[in-house]
């Protein structure tokens, strides 16, 4: 009869192999724990073992046979064991509301978590602080189109410092309104998190539906983040399809690292003009005395759907957003420009994108000055990367 291996306790959910009432049993009558886990005794798991994880990292996806499960937390609570280097957890689909007692999903006790994802699921806000004050080494953050059912307590008492982890990096997919409320919690003065060391923020666009709450709500939002983070970080914005006049972002004097994303929707050649704009008028409000060392251009190829679409003859707007990235206040302190030409997720390496005719369109025709100007820079290390991260020639564009 088959034994449980250790992929089989780190995969629990929908499609897990054993129950939990076969998991626990195997560890009980297993004389060793790190054996029955098939854990070498120096703690280093073998890479088979794990693939195609990079790390040891246990995925809870679509528990809702868990949820009445008395076995679960027994094997929750074996895992925690110091000797078993689980430094990742990812919750999929998960509805906490319908388990069984807080201690039905507690995680606290696993001593070496350094990164969660939670994805798609509902929970409270009481439940969002529980399980992020149980990983004190919490460092990396990800909420990705999830569902708070409760609105947040304004009059929580506000946590000291070290009550909370002290996260490094910090990315959110905003898909609906809760995608907000919880932003807004992040960085608030009732946070479950200190950010006052952030190094990354991340902000992607769910795909396929509209910006939540409208618009006008990024600029204010991502302001506000900017206003309580008091270290030089790196923020990286998706393409928000912004449709109409905002205004830009403010605070931006501790931004280091800046990637805007702007997506092509029709052809090649279809740029949202607005979201031009916006980013133009943001760059504009980047301070002389700003810390911003690099900046990243990244511009996703969606599904062609035409056939060797016209290039634009109208290039003001990009001749704007050039010159904006020419600023003496950002060229002064600027170590590196990248510009970067990648297909939307998914389509990598799809015959259809011609990823190289844009790029040569990108250099020539619409940042021609900038390229011009931090190639001949002394101080600043220009480069064009491909959907790989990898640096292309454009030594031959002209």
């Amino acid at each position: 009869m088959a034994q449980p291996t250790l992929r089989d306790y780190l995969h629990l959910g929908a499609n897990q192999t054993f129950s939990c009432h076969a998991l626990y049993f195997h560890l009980q009558s297993s004389h060793s724990l790190l054996r029955a886990l098939g854990i070498p005794r120096n703690g280093r798991v073998p890479a088979q073992l794990i693939a195609p994880d990079t790390v040891v990292a246990l995925h809870i996806d679509q528990p809702s046979n868990l949820e009445q499960d008395s076995y679960f937390p027994h094997v929750l609570n074996r895992l925690k064991d110091e000797r078993v280097p689980i430094t990742k957890i990812m919750l999929g689909q998960t509805n906490w509301y319908k388990f069984q007692g807080a201690s039905s999903l507690d995680f606290s006790g696993f001593c070496h978590i350094k990164h969660l994802i939670i994805r798609g699921s509902a929970f409270s806000e009481s439940h969002l602080r529980s399980v992020l004050s149980s990983l004190p080494t919490l460092r990396t953050l990800e909420l990705h189109n999830n569902s708070m059912q409760d609105p947040p307590n304004p009059v929580r008492a506000v946590f000291a410092n070290g009550d909370r982890p002290t996260i490094g990096t910090l990315a959110l997919t905003i898909g609906n309104d809760t995608c907000w409320t919880l932003l807004d919690l992040l960085v608030s003065d009732r946070s479950p998190l200190n950010i006052g060391k952030l190094e990354r923020l991340v902000l992607w666009r769910a795909r396929g539906i509209p910006p939540a709450g409208g618009n006008s709500l990024i600029s204010r939002r991502v302001s506000s983040i900017l206003q309580w983070v008091k270290f030089p970080f790196a923020l990286e914005l998706d393409d928000f399809k912004i449709t109409a006049p905002m205004l830009p972002i403010t605070n931006l004097v501790n931004i280091k690292e800046l990637t805007i994303t702007l997506g092509v929707s029709n052809n090649y050649y279809d740029f949202n003009y607005q979201m031009l704009v916006w980013w133009t008028e943001t760059l504009k409000n980047i301070p002389g005395w700003t810390k911003l060392c690099k900046i990243t251009i990244k511009v996703e190829l969606g599904p062609p759907t035409a056939a060797n679409a016209p290039h634009p003859r109208d290039l003001a707007q990009w001749e704007a957003f050039d010159d904006a990235l020419c600023r003496i206040e950002i060229y002064s302190g600027l170590e590196q420009l990248r510009y970067s030409v990648v297909p939307k997720t998914g389509y990598a390496g799809h015959p259809g994108y011609d990823c190289d005719t844009m790029r040569r369109w990108l250099c020539l025709r619409c940042l021609p000055r900038a390229r011009i100007m931090y190639t001949a820079s002394e101080d600043c290390d220009f480069q064009v990367l491909d959907w790989a991260n990898q640096e292309v020639d454009v030594s031959g564009y002209t």
